[in-house]
C-alpha cells in the first residue's frame, strides 16, 4: 500500500513511499551470508542494549554505543553488511525514544533470542560516483557484500522511482523475501467541496435496495427470485425425458 508522508516537498508535491515484496532465490554462499547477517544483528543489538543497561547503572545517563566499537573484539561482524549493524542502532535509538516518550505505550527493550527473533536485517541504499549500493536486474538485486540475488518481481518500479532500503526476511519455512522501500514524488490530491449538483442523499431500501433523495429507486433484479420460480417450473413442467428415449 503506498504511504504518503504529512510535509509536501513543494508546492502541490508529496513525498510518496511503495513497497514491493520480491521472492529471493540465494546461492548456497548468499543464504549462508544471510544466516550470519541474521545472527550478527542479533548479537549487536543484545551487546548495545547491554552495554546502555551497564551505562545507565553506573552513571544514570542513557547512551548507546555505534557498532564500530563492537568490531576489534568481534570480527565477524567485519563479514557482513555494514549498513545491517547500522539500522541496529537506528532500531534500538528508536525504541528507546518512544519508551521515553510514552512508557505506558511502548515497553522497555527486550533481549533478543534466535528462537523468539525475527530473522530478518534492513540496510539502506547509498548513491556514489560509482553507482548506488543497491539496485535491481532483470532478475535479481544487487546487495552489498552478496552480490546479484535472483529474485522474482510481482511488479516492476516506475522509473522515477527512487530505492531507499530494503529489508531481507525469511521465513519459518525456509523461503526468503526481500521488501524494498521506494520514494516518490506525487501530486497532493485537492480537496473536492461537496455541492448540491454532485451530492446525492442514499437511504437503505429493503423492497428497492436504496432509495436516493430525489425519489429515484435501484430496483435491482431479484435472480434468487427469478431462479426459484424457473425452477419450480422445471419441476412441475414434463419431464424432458420419455422412457422410449432409455
Amino acid at each position: 500500500m503506498p504511504r504518503t508522508s504529512k510535509p509536501p516537498c513543494e508546492d502541490g508535491w508529496v513525498i510518496q513511499y511503495n513497497t514491493i515484496k520480491a521472492r529471493l532465490y540465494p546461492t548456497h554462499a548468499q543464504a549462508e551470508l544471510f544466516e550470519k547477517t541474521f545472527g550478527c544483528c542479533r548479537y549487536i543489538w543484545n551487546q548495545m542494549l547491554a552495554d546502555q543497561q551497564r551505562f545507565c547503572l553506573e552513571t544514570g545517563a542513557h547512551f548507546i554505543s555505534t557498532p564500530a566499537k563492537y568490531k576489534n573484539s568481534a570480527p565477524f561482524l567485519r563479514e557482513v553488511d555494514n549498513q545491517a549493524l547500522i539500522q541496529e542502532h537506528n532500531k534500538l535509538s528508536q525504541a528507546f525514544r518512544v519508551f521515553f516518550k510514552n512508557p505506558d505505550a511502548f515497553s522497555y527493550p527486550n533481549f533478543k533470542r534466535k528462537k523468539d527473533d525475527r530473522n530478518s536485517f534492513t540496510a539502506c541504499n547509498h548513491v556514489f560516483e560509482s553507482g548506488p549500493t543497491i539496485y535491481t536486474t532483470k532478475n535479481g538485486i544487487r546487495m552489498t557484500k552478496a552480490g546479484i540475488v535472483k529474485a522474482k518481481f510481482p511488479r516492476r518500479a516506475q522509473g522515477w522511482w527512487k530505492l531507499k532500503r530494503i529489508t531481507v526476511e525469511k521465513t519459518r519455512s525456509g523461503n526468503y523475501y526481500c521488501y524494498i522501500l521506494y520514494e516518490c514524488r506525487v501530486r497532493q490530491a485537492e480537496p473536492v467541496l461537496p455541492t448540491p449538483e454532485t451530492t446525492v442523499g442514499l437511504k437503505y431500501s429493503m423492497p428497492h435496495f436504496y432509495v436516493a433523495d430525489d425519489g429515484s429507486m435501484a430496483d435491482p433484479p431479484h435472480w434468487l427470485k427469478q431462479s426459484q420460480e424457473k425452477l419450480s417450473g422445471i419441476s412441475t413442467g414434463k419431464p424432458r425425458w420419455s422412457n422410449s428415449m432409455l
